[in-house]
């Protein structure tokens, strides 16, 4: 790494890069060891062969033999299906890049052909870090360490050269991502217009084939043409924007009012819609409202989970629950229940058509981590409507229905006894707004989301943890429960993450507060750089999958889903390592950087996931720890 030889480094970092993907290539067993990998590859093959792109795909096949899943018998038409939502090109930029050595292949064993498809991703990755050398010597001429720091850390994060390594076509968004945000440090920086708008153009054409976590980087580019334009430009473009955005809001209305706050389906399922519970406007023993459940939209029911600090303060008292209600027509409804799931075989009661209170009690189990006032469905078809649901803590009387203070039912008397409902929006009287179904995007539900934020009382808690478990599939494995380093192992990258973020923000001082010190090229390439990671890390926020019923934060594979901007993420990242450290420190800050990636890298394949993938038992028994 002298200065005589300054491609030294880089080379270096691309061997080594490619030693341990290799590595990893021959190692990793086929089949379900590599997230999604399955299905990618029979993409890839069902390329080859000419087949129509309509993104087939081998899913639910985990767990039968591997020639059974990489072999001829996937192209099956029974074991194959249509991929459903996304771009109408989504993923054919990576297959067809796939299918060109698959070409040569045909007849070829399947564990050859597998082994050649990864190397093609390999060379992905390879790509990547060029690029990402590239864009920091472009974009800071002057400053060599945040460079070579950057190509390292976009070669040996573990959870990106754990997925580079195999067959999925966010490494194709990577490697496109990398070139497409050269592109645009060409546009910043100036030079050679052809070059910068051969790449640019091959951004987008190829990025339009991968997938729609690319389409942020769009958006960058527009920021970054709207930071080069004049001082007037910028003001009318901002203006406009704003005024075509308010426009768009006012003639879409994306929003309408939904159903019942706080009120949800008590089977939500992975990857469906977190549907709020209808409301019935009607003559209610309470307000104007009630919730109204049929079998055919909630065939379990609905429920509202208590927040868990309410649990908490619950455990081993007795409490009281009660609720009003009524059926369109004479039923069978399951009772209203006060428990931390939906249990079968629940006691039934007949419901008529006027309004009737029942209340019930029970005694908290010590142990209690959940719980939910559970509202049943009808067994015969029809309706039955709910109102003025009520949990409070201790024994009131059953006897008499209590009495609310206002429609809100917050609060009350309850045989003379005043009362807290611990329940929120218990009489269905509040709404929330929900997208539009006709922009209610799929299979990722926008509502699910919405609902998540609103239920903030509730899910906070889910949401504070999501910063460590980030922290965590970034620099540990790929994700899912593919296993990393341990919690104990991962503190030095947690302190290092956060040292960046002190690193940035000195970065971000001299550029919005001394911006005579700082060359204006280097600035629009950091807000540049800056925007594209924060675009495509939104993506991430967006794919965490919080449940707002359970207030569960699903997490599989999530930083695969900012790949497009795996090039910006790392330079920032080395940016603010770097930062605040003087010339001397840099130099060898870059070394140990590099050191203990790869031996993080090395210890997680060798001596984490290998025991994993050759587990004699169940593979989760063999987890030294689970993300």
């Amino acid at each position: 790494m002298t200065a005589g030889k300054p491609l030294a480094a880089p080379a270096l970092i691309l061997a080594a890069a490619f030693a341990f993907d290799f590595l990893r290539a021959l190692i990793v067993p086929p089949g379900i060891w590599n997230i999604d990998e399955a299905y990618h590859f029979v993409d890839a093959i069902n390329a080859a062969r000419w087949l129509p792109f309509e993104m087939r795909a081998a899913f639910g096949q985990a767990g039968q033999p591997p020639e059974r899943i990489l072999g001829g018998t996937v192209m099956d038409p029974d074991l194959l299906f249509h991929w459903s939502g996304g771009l109408p090109f989504r993923g054919t930029t990576y297959y067809l890049y796939q299918a060109v050595p698959q070409l040569f292949l045909d007849g070829a064993p399947d564990s050859t052909r597998l082994l050649v498809a990864r190397l093609a991703s390999i060379a992905l990755h390879l790509l990547t870090i060029a690029f990402t050398y590239h864009i920091a010597r472009r974009l800071f001429p002057s400053e060599r360490w945040p460079a070579i720091a950057g190509a390292a850390l976009a070669a040996f994060v573990p959870s990106y050269s754990d997925m580079m390594s195999g067959v999925n076509v966010d490494g194709g968004a990577a490697a496109v991502g990398a070139m497409f945000i050269a592109a645009l440090a060409g546009v910043i920086r100036g030079g050679s217009r052809w070059g910068t708008w051969t790449l640019f153009a091959c951004g987008v054409l190829l990025g339009l084939g991968l997938k729609e976590t690319f389409l942020p980087l769009f958006a960058v580019a527009a920021f970054s043409f709207w930071l080069m334009a004049e001082r007037r430009v910028r003001v009318v473009a901002a203006v406009s924007s704003l005024a075509l955005m308010i426009g768009a809001l006012l003639w879409l209305r994306p929003f309408t009012e939904g159903g019942a706050a706080y009120w949800f389906d008590a089977r939500w399922e992975y990857g469906h819609d977190a549907a709020l519970v209808s409301r019935a406007e009607t003559q209610t023993p309470l307000g104007k409202y009630a919730l109204r459940v049929s079998p055919r939209e909630f065939s379990d029911g609905v429920l509202q989970y208590l927040p868990e600090t309410r649990v908490a303060e619950l455990r081993g008292r007795t409490v009281t629950w009660g609720v009003w209600l009524r059926a369109s027509s004479p039923a069978v409804v399951a009772r209203p229940t006060l428990a931390n799931q939906v249990k079968p075989g629940a006691p039934k009661m007949m419901v008529g058509r006027a309004w009737e209170f029942h209340a019930f009690t029970t005694r908290v189990d010590a142990g209690a981590q959940h719980l939910a006032l559970i509202l049943g469905s009808p067994e015969d078809g029809g309706t039955v409507e709910y109102d003025g649901a009520v949990v409070a803590a201790d024994d009131y009387s059953l006897g008499a229905p209590p009495i609310f203070s206002d429609a809100s039912a917050t609060r009350g008397e309850w045989g003379g006894r005043p009362f807290v409902n611990l329940l929120l929006n218990p009489s269905a009287e509040a709404s929330w707004p929900q997208v539009r179904q006709a922009y209610n995007l799929r299979p990722w539900n926008l509502n699910t989301r919405l609902n998540a934020l609103l239920a903030w009382r509730r899910t906070l808690p889910a949401f504070a943890g999501l910063g460590r478990w980030l922290v965590a599939n970034y620099w540990s494995a790929f994700g899912g429960l593919v296993p990393g380093l341990s919690p104990r192992q991962l503190i030095p990258f947690a302190l290092l993450t956060a040292w960046a973020g002190f690193g940035l923000t000195l970065v971000g001082l001299e550029i919005f507060f001394r911006p005579m010190t700082v060359n204006n090229a280097a600035r629009r390439g950091a807000l540049m750089l800056l925007a594209a990671a924060f675009a495509t890390w939104l993506i991430v926020l967006y794919r965490t999958d919080m449940t707002p019923n359970t207030a569960n934060v699903i997490q599989w594979s999530v930083s695969r889903h900012a790949a497009a901007g795996l090039a910006a993420t790392a330079l920032l990242l080395a940016l603010g390592i770097l930062r605040p450290l003087n010339p001397r420190a840099r130099r060898w800050m870059t070394a140990a950087l590099i050191l203990v990636l790869f031996a993080a890298n090395i210890w997680i394949l060798l001596g984490v996931q290998i025991p994993y993938y050759n587990c004699p038992t169940v593979p989760t028994d063999c987890l030294p720890t689970v993300h």
